[in-house]
């Protein structure tokens, strides 16, 4: 598996969880945003695309983390990914990587060297302005499947502040 910056998620990709994602769905509410530069990061393996990453960037006091704000399609190839993602924080100048979900099997994420945050690590959900503290995202979902979230379902990621930094930072 490797990882790469890719144009566009096929309008026939499986998205495999639920609530269903096509490409049509992620070129609209992302790659088209009037405010956030959002770009893909795909999971591929062998050249098949297994999984694409929403991803943006956030900064504030001249740091930058990266995060992933959607995910669709099968992620239990993220394990291979690791080093890939520590590569990928390198080049982008980035401390971190964030990806607040549920739904996904916890050892699939621990796999691929995310932490669960808490204790003395921060990893701030609010940059727009910002806030130095971990913060969880509630939600309530009813369906007769289970349901797979991201932070940017239900508008978790949006713009706070119009004409930020944050929104000319480029990945």
């Amino acid at each position: 598996m490797r990882l790469k910056f890719i144009d566009q998620v096929p309008a026939d990709f499986d998205p495999y969880y639920f609530p269903p994602k096509n490409g049509t769905y992620i070129a609209n509410r992302y790659l088209h945003h009037p405010v956030y530069r959002y770009r893909l990061l795909g999971v591929l393996c062998e050249g098949t695309l297994k999984c694409a990453m929403v991803v943006r960037m956030c900064r504030a006091a001249g740091r930058r983390l990266l995060r992933i704000v959607d995910m669709v399609g099968r992620m239990e190839g993220l394990a291979s990914i690791a080093g890939n993602l520590q590569v990928l924080l390198k080049e982008l100048n980035a401390e971190a990587v964030d990806c607040y979900n549920t739904g996904i099997d916890r050892e699939t994420f621990v796999a691929a060297g995310f932490l669960e945050v808490g204790g003395a690590t921060v990893i701030p959900n609010y940059f727009e302005p910002f806030v130095r503290k971990n913060i969880s995202i509630h939600y309530a979902a009813y369906a007769a499947q289970p349901v797979v979230l991201f932070k940017a379902d239900c508008d978790q990621d949006r713009p706070n502040v119009l004409n930020s930094e944050d929104e000319a930072d480029e990945l």
